[in-house]
């Protein structure tokens, strides 16, 4: 079933929320510690991608006026129209990455990355470029800041 046609899905590959507010339904299958988690890891991610104590994304629920939201159900699989448009780095440390050995049938490796000696497929944390990435897509940048100078001191011999 095409999700965009029930109207839950975002518009389109590549659309960022309007003005960052992304509207959510927390499906009645959670229990109120569930929810409880599910809000704060929102909550989490509002803090850690904003820049100087300024929101670019915020989480609320949805209202009957939204025609665009996220379902918050209780399944497995994933579902996703987003494509990568950013031209950030290859990110094995993304909390989007599969594990190795995602979709086995044996729990054998299904995925191997080519850079030795990396771990691929956390669920704990953002990686520094998950949170560049949703900057990028919201335009979130730190303007008129100014980011302390670094000194760097030399000798001679």
């Amino acid at each position: 079933m095409d999700p965009i046609g029930r109207g839950i899905a975002r518009r389109g590959p590549g659309v960022p929320w309007t003005n960052g507010i992304v509207p959510y339904e927390i499906s009645s299958v959670f229990n109120s510690t569930q929810q409880e988690f599910i809000i704060a890891s929102m909550e989490k991610l509002e803090r850690l991608i904003a820049i100087n104590n300024v929101q670019c994304i915020r989480f609320r629920p949805k209202v009957s006026s939204d025609l665009y939201y996220i379902p918050i159900v209780n399944g497995s699989g994933c579902s996703s129209y987003v494509i990568d448009m950013l031209n950030t780095s290859y990110d094995y440390a993304s909390v989007m990455h599969y594990p190795p050995n995602a979709f086995s049938v044996n729990n054998r490796p299904t995925i191997e990355p080519l850079q030795p000696n990396v771990t691929i497929g956390q669920r704990f944390n953002l990686s520094s470029i998950d949170i560049q990435e949703v900057r990028i897509l919201y335009n979130c940048s730190a303007t008129g800041v100014t980011l302390p100078q670094i000194t760097i001191t030399t000798t001679s011999n």
